[in-house]
């Protein structure tokens, strides 16, 4: 399985993470959705290197909401918000077609 290393976020205006990007061109930006699609099919998994570790991006389940997070532990920092922030591009959004629209792509 392909590992990808995350080196910046888009975030949306609550300051959730809504997409995950490689500043050295390895792999396109990644919407949450699709990288949940991508941890659960086996495509490939996604890290944050800090301090010397490479943290696996995983999931948090709040209620009804599903977030992404990289972090030491359940009540540590969430490294990905800690991560220099990217342009967000200007998209037309349609309807959402793919399973994790919850996610806010």
């Amino acid at each position: 399985m392909e590992s990808r290393r995350v080196t910046s976020v888009e975030v949306d205006e609550h300051g959730h993470v809504k997409r995950l990007l490689n500043d050295h061109g390895d792999w396109s930006p990644q919407t949450c959705a699709d990288v949940v699609a991508d941890m659960e099919n086996g495509v490939c998994s996604y890290f944050v290197s800090w301090a010397g570790d490479d943290l696996p991006v995983q999931t948090a389940h709040e209620g009804s909401h599903v977030r992404l997070v990289a972090r030491r532990s359940p009540g540590a920092i969430d490294q990905l918000l800690l991560l220099p922030r990217a342009e967000s591009p200007v998209v037309e959004h349609g309807s959402p077609t793919h399973q994790y629209a919850h996610l806010g792509d």
